[in-house]
């Protein structure tokens, strides 16, 4: 059986465990420090993430994003591809059948505000990240 799970309908899931889902001018900030910031990966990676341990999302370009996780660690996914909009749009459905859970190879997709598609991409490994000396 094939399930959707958008992002966005996950707010009500991610408010109840206190993952942040809006985004502040200091959540902005931190976008930009991350997507200007050197980050280095440690060669670790992960197959999938739980949704409940995701602090935050940012959204460096339109085919990578960084998982802030509680805890501080953070995990970078190149994506299979370009997924347009994604930047723009901060906001993805996440297709499959990995309830609670984001993994290598499941299809997300970006739509706008009014519901349109901009994009499909697939999601790579989880590549840990620590900052560049």
């Amino acid at each position: 059986m094939r399930t959707s799970t958008t992002f966005a309908a996950l707010v009500t899931l991610a408010a109840a465990l206190g993952v942040s889902t809006t985004t502040s001018a200091s959540e902005a900030v931190d976008e930009e420090v991350v997507s200007s910031a050197t980050f280095d990966t440690t060669g670790d990676e992960l197959q999938c993430l739980t949704l409940r341990t995701i602090r935050d999302v940012q959204y460096p370009s339109d085919d990578k994003l960084v998982f802030e996780m509680r805890g501080g660690a953070r995990y970078l996914n190149e994506l299979s591809g370009v997924c347009n909009g994604l930047r723009k749009e901060r906001r993805f459905d996440a297709n499959g059948a990995n309830v609670g859970r984001l993994c290598k190879g499941q299809v997300i997709t970006v739509t706008d505000q009014l519901g349109i598609v901009r994009g499909s991409c697939g999601l790579g490994d989880f590549q840990e990240l620590v900052t560049s000396r």
